[in-house]
């Protein structure tokens, strides 16, 4: 039952009892590729995304190669186990009995660690005062093996505020903030900074480069999710099963290609979530950063010269 929303100050009608389509990204699906999924704002095991950032997210990290379609992921033969923890507009007008706080997204983590996930993308984030939540949840993932990748955020032209759970990152070995660059390898402009910011990732700049500056992955044809974005009169149910190639630029798309780098990397038998950030770092690519660490951290991830200089890859 979709309910009343409103929409950038307009209020939008109630759609009553609506059928919604669904389909798996096809390139990111295939035999036994996700596992023990979980909907902690819907509480079931069934978590649809409403708003297509995870599916985006979820290709920069194990979308399909090899298939003559699309574009890779880093990591594109891992396992996927889809935990969602944050509630999309669409979540809200269909009326989910919970929202992304701090102890739901928590939860989440004790969950993805509890069922053997082993790499945690962190795509999301938030200001405002400390969340002592999700840094105990953060501990307790790298404790039991499992290495965690945050979005760093996206509001350093907002004020720059703190970014939680990222700020937690500098003080826990095994969790990492990750910011965003662009093509030219300079900080994207919205990327925010800090020292908790650990390392730099590829995650777009469309102010410099247009459109295709950004992060490209299939997701959503939006023309048939966002229907409230052209009035009362064109608002409808969306559709969740027709997809498209879509560039996206953000902290949250600079993530999973630390995620994904980090599963390589366990892949080669390196198991421990701050042995995993230590080659990271150590083989990072200095952008002319070591005076200002609070942009880059230590540098541009740099996968073949970690796993060469670890002895992992000729």
């Amino acid at each position: 039952m979709a309910r009343q929303q409103r929409r950038d100050g307009v209020q939008l009608p109630a759609l009553g009892v609506i059928d919604i389509p669904f389909a798996a990204a096809p390139d990111l699906a295939g035999a036994d590729r996700f596992v023990a999924p979980r909907d902690f704002i819907w509480n079931d095991t069934d978590p649809l995304d409403l708003d297509g950032h995870g599916t985006h997210v979820a290709g920069t990290i194990g979308q399909l190669t090899n298939n003559n379609i699309g574009v890779a992921g880093m990591a594109f033969n891992v396992r996927i186990m889809p935990v969602k923890v944050i509630d999309s507009l669409w979540d809200d007008i269909l009326g989910s009995p919970f929202e992304g706080t701090d102890d739901v997204v928590a939860r989440g983590v004790r969950y993805a660690v509890d069922n053997g996930a082993k790499v945690l993308n962190m795509s999301i984030g938030r200001s405002g005062p400390p969340a002592p939540l999700l840094q105990d949840a953060l501990i307790y993932a790298t404790t039991h093996g499992a290495f965690v990748s945050i979005a760093a955020g996206n509001d350093f032209e907002q004020g720059n505020p703190t970014e939680w759970p990222a700020a937690y990152a500098n003080s826990i070995q095994g969790v990492v903030a990750v910011g965003s660059i662009g093509r030219d390898r300079q900080r994207a402009y919205y990327s925010s900074t800090g020292s908790y910011v650990e390392l730099a990732a590829p995650g777009g700049n469309q102010r410099a480069g247009g459109t295709t500056g950004g992060i490209l992955q299939q997701t959503f044809d939006f023309n048939f999710v966002e229907t409230y974005v052209n009035g009362p009169a064109r608002y409808g149910p969306p559709r969740f099963d027709i997809f498209a190639y879509q560039f996206f630029q953000g902290t949250s798309m600079a993530a999973p290609h630390v995620s994904g780098f980090a599963a390589l990397l366990m892949q080669q038998g390196i198991t421990s979530p701050a042995a995993v950030e230590a080659a990271m770092e150590q083989f990072s690519t200095d952008l002319g950063q070591r005076v200002a660490m609070i942009e880059y951290g230590y540098g541009l991830i740099n996968p073949r010269a970690s796993l060469r200089g670890m002895g992992l890859a000729k």
